[in-house]
């Protein structure tokens, strides 16, 4: 599966002409996939991106039991992506290393231009998931501000 998988990452990387997924084995053992597409480049340089950054996980995706870190942006067309972290491991240390290898693909100025500090703020869901996502957004963008999403609070509530 790894090889397939590697293979469909230099294919794609091919086909953008740049590199725009990475594939890597994490610390704790799990693959980890990050993409972010031409499209998710070119969102990098709108000022929104450097401001408000929405990130939610979504699992049970498939038989692998893989879970989806989508960053978005708010735009007037509505939520616009930043990128994507694939990931079997729901665990702090995982999404790091995640975030880490997403980064990696980005140009300096990034997230409106603010590059390696991130965006100003990031909105997380209320569950205990999160808890993890929490602790990775706060270990790779210490600048940023946390909240919690009021859908995914009223939600809980």
């Amino acid at each position: 599966m790894l090889a397939a998988l590697e293979r469909q990452v230099e294919s794609y990387n091919t086909a953008c002409s740049d590199t725009c997924a990475k594939l890597k084995i994490s610390s704790t053992g799990t693959p980890l996939v990050t993409i972010c597409s031409p499209l998710m480049k070119r969102t990098h340089s709108l000022s929104n991106s450097g401001e408000i950054c929405f990130m939610d996980s979504s699992g049970n995706m498939d038989r692998e039991n893989c879970r989806v870190f989508l960053l978005l942006i708010h735009a007037c067309a509505g939520g616009l992506p930043l990128g994507i972290v694939i990931t079997q491991s729901e665990d702090e240390k995982t999404i790091i290393e995640g975030l880490e290898l997403l980064k990696s693909l980005l140009k300096n100025d990034a997230f409106g231009g603010r590059g390696e500090a991130g965006p100003r703020l990031f909105l997380t869901n209320n569950s205990d998931e999160s808890k993890a996502e929490k602790g990775a957004i706060g270990q790779i963008f210490p600048e940023a501000t946390q909240l919690l999403c009021i859908f995914h609070l009223l939600q809980a509530v």
